[in-house]
C-alpha cells in the first residue's frame, strides 16, 4: 500500500510559482499549508486551486487567525471546503518571537535583561515604527502630523512596497531613525526602542485578529503599547488571558468599525501621554505589565501548538539538513525540548 505523499508550503519560504510547479508535477495527497507566518492565503494559484479540487487533494491549513477567517478564505479562493482541514495558532509569533530573541546570538546580547523582567526608565514618551507602506500605517502617520506630535515621539516611516495614497498633513518624506531601526529585521533593537513609553504597533493586517512580533515584543518586555489593528484587538488579546491597561489607557476605540476612528482613538492617548509623566503612568501599571510578561512566556512553552505542526516539527527534526520552514520548526523544537 502506498504511503500517502505530503508536501508542505509556506508563503515565507515557497513562491507562487514553486508550490504550482511541486502541485501539478508530483503526485500529492496531502498539502500541508503552514501559513501561520501570514494573515493570509497568498501564493495560491487558480492552476493549483483547479488541480487540488479535480484530484480531492487534502488540504490542512494552519493560520494564526481564527477559522471562520480561513473558512472565507478558502472559500474567495474557490478550493472546495470539504477538502480543508483547519488549525487556528494565534499565539505563534509569542513563541517565534521570543526564539528569535532568545537564542540567535546578535539579538539576545541585546535584549537578554529585558526579557527577564526590568525596572525601565522611560525618555521617550512615544514611538512608532512603521516598515512597510499600507494604509493603516499612512492614515496614522498623517493624523500624528495634523495634531502637530509627530516629532514628539520616535517616528519611522520606511515607506517600502509603496502605499499609492496621499497624505494630506505629512510631506510624504521618509522617516528613519539612523541605527538599527532601519534595518529590515524585527528583532534587532538600540537602547531607545526600551526607553520609549508607550509603543503604537501598527500590525500587519487589520481586518482580522493577527497578532505579530510587532505586539508580542512589547508582551515579552513587559513595556506599554497599544496596537492599531482590526476592531476588538485589544479584547481579542484579553480573551487570550491578558490584561488591558485600563489605569491609564481608554480602550474605547478598540470598539470602532471604521480604522480612522481608531486611528483617532489612539492619537487621543498618545495626547494623554504627551501631557503626563511617563514614569508616573508606568508605575501605575507595573503590575499588569508583569502579569502580561508572565502569560506570554506561558504561551512561550508551545502548549497551545496544533498537533499538525508538532508532527511536522517531529519531522522536520529528522531530517540531515534543514532550511526555511524546516529549520524554523526544527530550531523551536530545540527550544522546546529544552523547556521540558
Amino acid at each position: 500500500m502506498r504511503l500517502p505523499n505530503i508536501v508542505s508550503f509556506t508563503p515565507w519560504y515557497n513562491s507562487a510559482t514553486e508550490i504550482q510547479t511541486i502541485i501539478k508535477t508530483t503526485h500529492v495527497d496531502v498539502i500541508n499549508f503552514f501559513y501561520f507566518y501570514e494573515g493570509e492565503l497568498s501564493k495560491i494559484t487558480p492552476a493549483v486551486v483547479k488541480h487540488i479540487n479535480k484530484h480531492n487533494i487534502t488540504c490542512n491549513i494552519v493560520l494564526a487567525s481564527s477559522i471562520n477567517h480561513q473558512t472565507e478564505l478558502v472559500k474567495e479562493l474557490g478550493i472546495d471546503i470539504e477538502l480543508c482541514n483547519f488549525y487556528e495558532w494565534f499565539d505563534f509569533f509569542i513563541l517565534f518571537a521570543y526564539h528569535n530573541m532568545h537564542h540567535q546570538p546578535n539579538f539576545y546580547n541585546n535584549t537578554k535583561k529585558y526579557l527577564e523582567g526590568y525596572d525601565y526608565k522611560f525618555t521617550i514618551p512615544y514611538s512608532c515604527f512603521n516598515h512597510r507602506a499600507k494604509p493603516h500605517r499612512v492614515a496614522l502617520i498623517d493624523q500624528l502630523a495634523k495634531q502637530n506630535i509627530l516629532n514628539k515621539g520616535l517616528v519611522s516611516f520606511l515607506g517600502a512596497g509603496g502605499h499609492g495614497i496621499e497624505f494630506k498633513h505629512y510631506d510624504g518624506k521618509l522617516l528613519t531613525l539612523g541605527d538599527n531601526f532601519n534595518q529590515d529585521h524585527p528583532y534587532i533593537f538600540n537602547k531607545q526602542y526600551f526607553e520609549s513609553f508607550l509603543h503604537v504597533a501598527t500590525e500587519s493586517w487589520i481586518e482580522e485578529f493577527f497578532l505579530t512580533e510587532k505586539t508580542t515584543m512589547r508582551l515579552l518586555f513587559g513595556l506599554p503599547f497599544l496596537t492599531l489593528g482590526c476592531k476588538h484587538f485589544h479584547k481579542n488579546l484579553k480573551d487570550m488571558g491578558f490584561v488591558l491597561y485600563d489605569e491609564i489607557f481608554d480602550y474605547r476605540f478598540d470598539d470602532e468599525e471604521l480604522i480612522d476612528d481608531r486611528v483617532d482613538g489612539i492619537i487621543k492617548n498618545i495626547e494623554y501621554v504627551l501631557n503626563s509623566d511617563v514614569n508616573e503612568l508606568y508605575q501605575k501599571i507595573k503590575e499588569p505589565l508583569e502579569y502580561n510578561r508572565k502569560v506570554a512566556l506561558e504561551y512561550v512553552k508551545g502548549k497551545t501548538i496544533p498537533s499538525i505542526v508538532k508532527a511536522q516539527m517531529a519531522e522536520s527534526t529528522a531530517k540531515p539538513t534543514r532550511t526555511g520552514l524546516d529549520f524554523d520548526l526544527y530550531s523551536m523544537s530545540l527550544y522546546l525540548t529544552s523547556l521540558q
